[in-house]
């Protein structure tokens, strides 16, 4: 399963989508136990984030990741019947495991946020670290972990490419429009099982193997899901993935030789990151179970008022700049009657009733970045998918009514920011083999190109004047830089900040001398900093409170960046979402389902 390039951004492209707040859910899953596959085993029960199951090589064991309350990765590690989990990296490290070594002596696990690779030993400590592949999400190690698969970013959409541990050498795979996004090695040496989707946001993809001698595709009989997440058994007859096909995630086996396909997980919840053990008769996979409810803070006297609630996922809560109204994307509960397709919603600020705004057939982009207000909150511009798999930028007024499409051009429109003055918005455009900041009318019209750099350029932030557009650039060594360009004669763009950790432009300052600025840190998740227009040094503007799982509305400000609170609470309030996640691993007996279903084709008796 390919690991994102942060942890719940919810696009493939690199830090376009991320969430500066982070939801930490306490609670208990809801599932009742007299539903529950006798086959099935609860192998923890801590009402904690726990993911990405690993059985060791001998199957005595599982290796997970645990997501503590402050928002870090540990690594666990457990004996595969049930028992106690112990910590194998410690707290204040963030790690994902990926998969053991091939003896059994340790792992290959990923360093948030940084991304590296590192090869860890039994009891934890670091044997060897990897260098970072700019702009790519790892997707499977190798067996005998000599080689790392990436999907990784190469302008306009994600192409696989292979990392030689031994060579320190990357070679790219693949070098098609397509979205390869996710996959694992094998079924035979030399191929490759790939996920493949036709464009950024679309939710189907297909699965098929890649020979690497050839070049060739072939799709393996699975049809178009929503697909992902596969993994062979041993004897590679069997391959392990997920699809919500059914409505919620569940986990299928596809019988390689029939061609028949086996659904052994159901339910309302979602079941993800499955993965065999030897000798094939079990796998293991987490159990997800969520909801959230908008709220909004009156940040001056503390108090929250709860907006929405139900068992939807509520979330990319956005206020208003006049603070009377939140928009926010709801994906509708078990209880709900839908297509599941989220439904971009608007509530006032004060409490009322909501109003789901009409999508007019569209599947609107799920992420913090994929709608804006206008500057009067009475109209939001919104990224959605036609059935293309390619995104659009669209217009819907607050009070309802049909979308009207803005952006017509090829490609993925992303990213949506409306200029103050009301005229022009802002967007990143994904085609053509780049990735780019541009312009169009608010009513639609000819686009106009903002940034210029041979690199991944995103996220236009406008000044209050609407004259000048800010926008991250990333480079192909995997830097960062900040410019700022005239919107009438983008070509003079200069650069304003550059660092070596994800830094992304946030907010003009109130009288536009600065430009305000989150950027990774070592202790917490962000930090937010000042840096002057014209000359003068950057300084720190706020930090998290309670380290680093908090959310951007618990901000410490320092004595000098304490002018900048209106800028980033406007009217006082801030919109978040609370609510419940939990994540259990759970044990699959699969041996009589596959006998039942596949007769003697499937594993013998260990």
């Amino acid at each position: 399963m390919t690991i994102p390039i942060l942890p719940g951004s919810a696009s493939p492209l690199p830090l376009a989508l991320l969430s500066l707040g982070l939801l930490v859910f306490p609670g208990c899953s809801h599932r009742d136990t007299a539903d529950a596959d006798p086959r099935e085993i609860q192998l923890t029960g801590d009402a904690e984030w726990n993911s990405r199951p690993r059985f060791s090589p001998d199957g005595s064991a599982i290796a997970f990741s645990r997501r503590d309350q402050d928002g870090t990765f540990t690594i666990c590690t457990m004996p595969s019947t049930g028992g106690d989990a112990t910590p194998l990296t410690p707290k204040g490290e963030s790690k994902i495991a990926l998969s053991w070594a091939a003896a059994g002596d340790g792992m290959y696990a990923l360093v948030l946020p940084g991304q590296a690779v590192q090869r860890l030993a039994a009891d934890g400590s670091v044997l060897q670290e990897y260098d970072r592949i700019p702009l790519a999400a790892v997707v499977d190690i190798s067996q005998e972990g000599g080689r790392i698969l990436y999907a990784r970013f190469q302008g306009d959409n994600y192409d696989l490419c292979l990392f030689d541990t031994k060579t320190q050498s990357l070679t790219t795979l693949t070098d098609t429009p397509a979205w390869e996004v996710d996959g694992c090695f094998g079924p035979e040496d030399g191929e490759l099982t790939v996920v493949v989707k036709d464009g950024i946001a679309a939710v189907d993809a297909e699965i098929g193997i890649l020979s690497l001698a050839t070049g060739t595709f072939q799709p393996l009989p699975l049809g178009k899901h929503p697909l992902e997440s596969p993994a062979w058994s041993s004897d590679r007859n069997y391959l392990l993935y997920t699809s919500s096909q059914a409505g919620s995630k569940d986990v299928w086996i596809l019988d390689r030789r029939s061609g028949e396909t086996l659904q052994v997980t159901s339910g309302p919840e979602d079941d993800v990151s499955p993965s065999w053990a030897p000798g094939d008769d079990r796998i293991a996979f987490a159990r997800r179970t969520s909801f959230s409810n908008v709220f909004v803070e009156d940040l001056a006297s503390g108090k929250s008022i709860q907006l929405t609630t139900g068992q939807g996922r509520d979330s990319s809560a956005r206020l208003s700049e006049d603070g009377r109204w939140v928009a926010f994307l709801h994906k509708p509960g078990p209880e709900e009657e839908s297509d599941g397709e989220a439904l971009l919603s608007v509530v006032s600020a004060a409490g009322g009733p909501v109003t789901r705004l009409d999508r007019g057939g569209l599947r609107p982009a799920g992420s913090d970045f994929a709608f804006c207000w206008s500057p009067d909150a009475d109209q939001l511009a919104f990224v959605a998918e036609d059935g293309t798999g390619e995104t659009d930028i669209y217009r819907v007024p607050r009070t309802g009514g049909h979308p009207i499409q803005v952006t017509l051009g090829a490609g993925s429109e992303l990213a949506p920011s409306w200029s103050p003055d009301g005229n022009t918005l802002a967007f990143t455009w994904v085609h053509g083999g780049e990735t780019q900041v541009w312009t169009i009318p608010a009513t639609g019209g000819n686009p106009t190109r903002i940034s210029f750099q041979d690199n991944l350029c995103q996220l236009g932030v406008w000044s209050d004047d609407s004259e000048q557009l800010a926008y991250l650039s990333v480079q192909p060594d995997g830097g960062y830089s900040t410019w700022i360009a005239p919107v009438h004669d983008p070509r003079r763009a200069r650069k304003v900040f550059e660092s070596r950790r994800q830094t992304g432009p946030l907010h003009w300052s109130e009288d536009g001398k600065e430009l305000l600025l989150w950027r990774t840190a070592e202790d917490v998740r962000f930090e937010i900093w000042a840096v002057p227009v014209v000359g003068g040094e950057p300084y720190l503007v706020a930090r998290p409170e309670g380290g680093e799982g908090a959310a951007m509305h618990r901000l410490d400000f320092t004595e000098r960046g304490e002018i900048h609170r209106g800028r980033l609470y406007p009217a006082g309030k801030f919109p978040y979402e609370d609510g419940e996640r939990v994540s259990e691993i759970y044990l699959l007996r699969v041996r009589e389902l596959l006998d039942r279903r596949f007769g003697s084709r499937g594993p013998s008796a260990s």
